[in-house]
């Protein structure tokens, strides 16, 4: 018995009566059985949830505009996957499938029992009814894993690519270059983490996505930050060598959740863009919609969600090609493609029409690609290769949805059985969008080949072009490959492969075996209309141990000529709004911050004083503090107006709050650390984007001196604010007595050139009131103890933070200030580290424990000791809200 045979029968007795089943089917082409489809389904969600028609329609961002020409390449990212698992932060064999890791291994102990394939859509007979697919016309080597970094590292890489009329971007895990077409690099490789830095939410980056928009000559570069924000920029012209808007969209509704594996796909009114949402399991997936039009014009930019479901996964918006061609749609919904129920075989199209306005989406049909090709589709298997260590098969989710010519194509990996046993096979589909049926769909695969992470991409005349790593189990190291066909070819069918780029060494990674290969790679077609582009990934000589690189080419299968109209037009930038600065009138005074931030509970050490906005939320809470520093003035305060620019629409509005303690700073202040919010002095009310809003804030200022107010909203979506780094910095118009103007109830116009303050302002009285002294506790006793214990669990991606702030206390209840609390750390009852803080003006200090794991279920933090000038009592220790003893508190992970 051969070594194959042997492992066939040893599987079947560990998969039992599924074993029995599938060794009982014939070998003849069939369809499906109801057995393995049954036995398949029984991986599939036990629930079923309806896809929402609610929708969120008041996501919103405002941009930060970043120059490409200022951000060196090479930058380090301290974030790196290959340095956080140095330090024990990440764990490369955390599972974040679509099922358990033993469903999983079930579904792959199926795959080895498939029956030959031995169809019409079997790739050796392919072979024999067309010519090779000619060679590439440009090739050259891209980014590898040496340069993702800025000298850390990454695996996976998971290449993306866009193609614009002059300029090629390729992106990997977590950089990107510019090349023109001829492969000479431009601009990079540029890590992600430095070109995104001036958004504060755009951090702990990975998985990429790289578009580029026909009609408007736009570059979008997308990213995950942290599992829980998509960060979005866009070029402001075809140039991407230039200025970019760059935008980021909060993704989750709460610290549990975990955002992955996002995909976008240009639409005639939007950026589309679809992703996996975990918990410790998968919960659902979401598609989301962003206003392409004013993310180009720097404007500020809202966005749509709906949720699909936990029956649905790794959903592909469609992404439309043919401007040029003039065969882009100019009217009806976007498609979205996903997989459903996790079986390998069925496919659900939806339809989403106007998300900006009636934002309805429904099922616009369903796929079986089994019963299409006639080939049962098995979970993918580890990739193996000559020597050394396999790769991860990962699973058979869709790579892709293009659009072409009124049809939607996708690629996957499968594995199939071409006859001699199981391998990793590649699978694509035509769907005819109109009746939502498939028009062609083939299987490739040769025994002892394994290829993974095909992408497919077709040009104007219909031909196709699919791309893919390929290695088998004698002499091919992992290889960049492709094939095609043209439009004219017999339905269902595919040439034969052609090498790219051949695998130089064996494939080895500081993950360990099986390696991470990657999620995905890129085919996509030039503007044109004829010509394809491939980013692909080869096993490669780095020099070190850690092998990836990626190679691109442009393939030019020769035979279409499309019929090219204009050039596109991008989309005319709308004029920017005056500033609406009311200038001074007699004994009116206008001021603008001296500082001003945002703070937010889910990130609750992070600091986003240098952020264009300033963000208010109720769930998770965001608030905001705002800071002027009045001079100046010639008497008594008769009134006083706090005039903010909102950036987005929203019922209850904000509240604005009294804040007696002026010493926080604009980029040290935190949630943790911000001081407490006073009384609401008033309310704005509903309030409509982009406008000034004004109110009373007379009962809080008092003269010269420092002033702060705080902003709070009921809203639980995003309300954003123009910060005094935005194009509308915050006003306070104070009016003195004599002046013989009041405040008006409504926003003052803006003036195309805003009165500037008086030449020579009034001084201040010979003998100005002193600031009023900063009013700092005093030990009103001879002891201190705890008076408080809170905790909070902020989630980074995949990790989490434990965080403790502990508040001392005299006798009296009066905050001690210089204290130093020491303590001790312990995750799940064991003992970790020790840690101590010292006490601020108002008696309050905060420690964390960082990068804990979803296996760490809590943490506790013990006070060990207080010093200071006071005698520690522990004994009096006391929590007045009940979540502590006063000693010892517990943080459950989020």
């Amino acid at each position: 018995m051969n070594p194959k045979s042997f492992l066939r029968v040893c599987l079947l007795v560990m998969v039992g009566i599924i074993g029995i089943l599938f060794f009982t089917m014939q070998a003849a082409p069939s369809g499906e059985t109801v057995a393995r489809q049954q036995a398949i389904q029984a991986f599939a969600p036990s629930t079923d949830r309806v896809a929402s028609d609610a929708g969120q329609s008041s996501l919103s961002s405002s941009p930060v505009v970043v120059n490409l020409s200022d951000i060196p390449a090479g930058v380090y990212d301290p974030n790196n996957q290959r340095d956080r698992w140095l330090r024990g932060e990440l764990d490369l064999d955390e599972l974040d499938g679509l099922r358990s890791a033993a469903e999983l291994d079930q579904l792959r102990q199926a795959a080895m029992l498939l029956p030959p394939m031995n169809s019409k859509f079997d790739a050796q007979l392919n072979a024999e009814i067309a010519a090779n697919v000619p060679s590439p016309s440009v090739s050259f080597d891209s980014i590898d894993y040496t340069e993702c970094c800025g000298g850390g590292g990454n695996v996976p890489p998971d290449p993306e690519l866009a193609v614009g009329l002059n300029h090629v971007i390729a992106v990997v895990n977590v950089a990107f270059e510019i090349y023109d077409k001829n492969g000479n690099s431009l601009a990079g490789p540029t890590t992600f983490a430095s070109f995104m830095a001036a958004d504060p939410e755009c951090t702990g980056v990975f998985d990429p996505n790289a578009l580029y928009d026909e009609e408007a000559d736009r570059f979008i570069l997308g990213i995950d930050a942290d599992g829980t924000d998509y960060c979005i920029a866009v070029s402001q012209t075809g140039d991407p060598l230039g200025s970019w808007n760059l935008y980021s969209f909060d993704t989750v509704d709460n610290s549990q959740e975990f955002f992955d594996y996002p995909h976008a796909g240009v639409g005639r009114d939007a950026i589309y863009m679809g992703a996996n949402i975990f918990t410790s399991t998968f919960l659902e997936s979401r598609i989301w919609a962003f206003d392409k039009n004013a993310m180009y014009a720097g404007a500020s930019t809202s966005a749509v969600r709906k949720d699909l479901g936990a029956n649905e996964d790794t959903p592909q918006p469609l992404h439309l090609h043919g401007w040029s061609q003039g065969t882009w749609p100019t009217s009806g919904p976007h498609y979205i493609l996903t997989e459903t129920g996790y079986n390998g075989a069925d496919h659900t199209i939806f339809s989403w029409d106007d998300p900006f306005g009636a934002n309805v989406l429904s099922t616009a049909g369903m796929v079986d690609l089994n019963a299409a090709t006639g080939v049962t589709a098995g979970l993918p298997i580890d990739s193996e290769q000559p020597t050394g260590g396999n790769l991860q098969g990962n699973d058979w989710r869709p790579q892709d949805f293009e659009f072409r010519n009124g049809s939607g194509w996708t690629s996957m990996t499968i594995s199939c059985n071409p006859g001699n046993g199981t391998v990793n096979c590649v699978r694509w589909a035509e769907i005819d969008l109109a009746t939502m049926s498939v028009v062609q769909a083939g299987v490739y695969g040769s025994d002892d080949d394994y290829r993974s992470f095909a992408d497919v991409a077709v040009n104007h005349c219909d031909d196709m072009a699919i791309g893919y790593s390929k290695s088998d189990t004698t002499s091919l190291y992992p290889s960049v490959f492709y094939n095609g066909r043209f439009g004219t070819d017999a339905l269902n069918t595919l040439q034969t492969e052609a090498v790219i780029k051949t695998g130089e060494i064996e494939y080895t990674a500081f993950d360990g075996s099986p390696h991470r290969w990657g999620d995905y790679t890129e085919m996509t077609v030039d503007p044109n209309g004829e010509t394809f582009w491939y980013l692909g990934e080869y096993s490669k000589n780095t020099g070190t141990s850690d092998r990836w690189g990626t190679w691109i080419a442009e393939l030019d299968l020769g035979v279409c000529d499309a019929d090219v109209v204009d050039p596109p037009t991008p989309t005319p930038e709308p004029t920017a709004g005056p500033t609406a600065t009311p200038g001074p009138g007699g004994s009116t005074f206008t001021f603008t911050p001296e500082a001003d931030a945002y703070v937010r509970s889910r990130r609750a050490n992070n600091n986003f004083g240098t952020a264009s906005f300033l963000r208010l939320d109720d769930s998770p809470t965001s608030e905001a503090y705002v800071r002027f520093n009045v001079s100046g003035l010639d008497g008594a305060v008769e009134s006083a107006t706090l005039r903010l620019y909102v950036e987005d629409d929203s019922t209850p509005g904000y509240d604005v709050h009294a804040v007696s303690d002026n010493s926080w700073g604009e980029t040290s202040i935190t949630f943790n650390n911000a001081p407490a919010l006073g009384s609401v002095l008033n309310a704005s009310g509903a309030v409509d984007a982009n406008n000034w809003v004004e109110v009373d804030v007379t009962a809080h200022v008092s003269g010269d001196g420092l002033v702060s107010f705080g902003l709070s909203t009921s809203d639980s979506q995003f309300l954003d604010i123009s910060s005094r780094e935005g194009s509308n910095a915050p006003e306070l118009v104070i009016e003195t007595e004599g002046s013989g103007t009041e405040p008006t109830a409504t926003p003052l116009p803006p003036t195309e050139t805003p009165v500037g303050p008086t030449a020579t302002p009034i001084p201040p009285t010979e003998t100005p009131v002193p600031p009023t002294p900063t009013n700092t506790p005093q030990p009103g006793g001879d002891e201190m103890q705890v008076g408080d214990l809170d905790g909070d669990n902020p989630r980074s991606g995949r990790f989490w933070d434990a965080v403790v702030t502990i508040t001392v206390v005299d006798d009296n209840g009066v905050g001690v200030s210089g204290a130093t609390v020491s303590g001790d750390w312990a995750v799940e009852g064991a003992f970790n580290s020790s840690t101590s803080c010292v006490t601020d003006g108002s008696g309050q200090c905060v420690v964390s424990l960082n990068s804990l794991v979803r296996q760490d279920n809590n943490a506790s933090f013990t006070v060990t000791d207080v010093t200071g000038s006071l005698t520690y009592n522990a004994s009096d220790n006391f929590d007045p809200d009940g979540d502590s003893d006063g000693t010892t508190i517990t943080i459950d992970r989020p």
